[in-house]
């Protein structure tokens, strides 16, 4: 099957210029052919006219969690499983449909909910998973408060739950369990967090000799290891011992930052799930301890916690560490506005073209699939979104769900309202 895109304005991810009155053709999936000005068109093409619309790769998200649909634990795990199955359904729905194409579980997701979307059981983006999230006892992942669970219900064959895991030997056993679930990469807790109760976000979590441990047996088989880390001190041992990825990175210190770069560990800022919180978490039933964090992370007088994300991107940027993007979102009330966190990016500092290479190339380099997704290149998987506007020019173009007019991903359309 062979399909021409017209008319477009190409933002390819990779240079800094659109190009004018673009056409992609597309066979099998896959970007055959990109030019600017008219020419015939492959015989027997699908021909898609976008009428000076901007063409651009589909959008990814490197740190969402769809398979949760409650901010509130207790809640979310004591709704009837078909019911929160289908929640997880209609959140991977609404991701698409906002035009983003890939994302990158960080803790929830089961393998079935991967393979449900790879088989076109149930519509939604290309889904790269963690499995269970690797958590000390009393740490980030661990949801027993002062010893008393505050849920549950079994949700093993739905959704993931943190695996807790103390000592060497542990972490290697854990992180062996989690490869052989099926992760595509395996998620730690570095520090403590805001959605946890039993610790402060500047908590240190697992000691350098785990932390080693996990990222040996993940480097085994060819995965690597992300860090949940919300305070300088954390993100430092995580990047010494070996982690790839910083997820959060808030109160990030300039030192720090420099050996970022050294290593080659990748930043992904979390924007909007701190404004999230602030802005909804009341309403959503988040937990006092959990308000708390959000508007005093390290106590008073200190930044909140969009404030800290916001000062980390614009350190990361200054020193020249790449910068990924990831929503952060679980609630299904979110799921479907990942956008909003490109917005927080130029907020912070970023160019909107910045802000969008960060929710595709960079992020296609973070989960190791550059050759295929990420930017409108010849070979790459066709993987595009038609938009209203000048994105690159104007964020909340992609902020306005309405304005993503088509949606393919891999050749296929799955939201088309030209």
């Amino acid at each position: 099957m062979i399909t021409a895109i017209i008319n477009g304005r190409l933002l390819d991810c990779v240079g800094d210029v659109p190009l004018e009155d673009a056409s992609v053709v597309i066979e099998d999936g896959v970007i055959k052919e990109i030019y600017s000005k008219r020419k015939p068109v492959p015989r027997g093409a699908t021909i898609i006219d976008v009428g000076g619309r901007t063409v651009m790769p589909g959008l990814t998200d490197a740190h969402d969690h769809p398979a949760y649909t409650e901010m509130n634990p207790e809640k979310a795990e004591n709704e009837p499983p078909l019911y929160i199955a289908l929640k997880m359904a209609h959140n991977l729905e609404r991701i698409l449909q906002a035009g983003f194409t890939t994302i990158r579980d960080m803790g929830g997701a089961h393998w079935s909910l991967r393979q449900a979307v790879e088989e076109g059981l149930i519509r939604g983006p290309r889904l790269l998973i963690a499995c269970a999230v690797l958590s000390p006892t009393g740490g980030h992942g661990d949801e027993n408060l002062r010893g008393e669970r505050l849920s549950h219900n079994d949700l093993g064959r739905l959704r993931t739950t943190a695996r807790l895991c103390d000592g060497e030997a542990e972490c290697r056993k854990a992180t062996r369990e989690q490869i052989r679930k099926g992760a595509d990469h395996i998620k730690i807790v570095a520090t403590g967090g805001i959605a946890s109760p039993n610790d402060e976000p500047w908590h240190l979590q697992f000691c350098e000799a785990e932390i080693k441990a996990i990222v040996e047996e993940a480097e085994s088989v060819g995965l690597y290891v992300g860090a949940h880390c919300e305070h300088d001190s954390g993100i430092r041992r995580a990047v010494k011992c070996g982690v790839r990825t910083i997820e959060h990175g808030l109160f990030l210190g300039e030192d720090t930052a420099k050996l970022m770069k050294e290593e080659g560990a990748y930043l992904v800022p979390t924007l909007a799930t701190m404004w999230w919180g602030m802005t909804y978490g009341p309403e959503e039933g988040v937990a006092d301890w959990a308000l708390r964090k959000y508007k005093e992370p390290l106590g008073p007088g200190k930044p909140d916690s969009l404030e800290a994300g916001m000062l980390a991107i614009q350190l990361a940027r200054k020193v020249g560490v790449p910068i990924g993007s990831g929503a952060d979102y679980w609630t299904s009330r979110s799921f479907g506005s990942e956008a909003m966190e490109l917005k927080l990016k130029t907020e912070s500092g970023m160019t909107p073209y910045e802000a969008i290479k960060s929710a595709t190339i960079v992020n296609a380099e973070i989960m190791r699939m550059q050759d295929k997704i990420g930017s409108l290149e010849v070979g790459k998987w066709a993987d595009i979104i038609i938009v209203d506007g000048k994105p690159d020019e104007d964020i909340n173009t992609l902020v306005e769900k309405d304005n993503i007019r088509l949606v393919m991903k891999q050749g296929e359309v799955f939201r088309n309202i030209l």
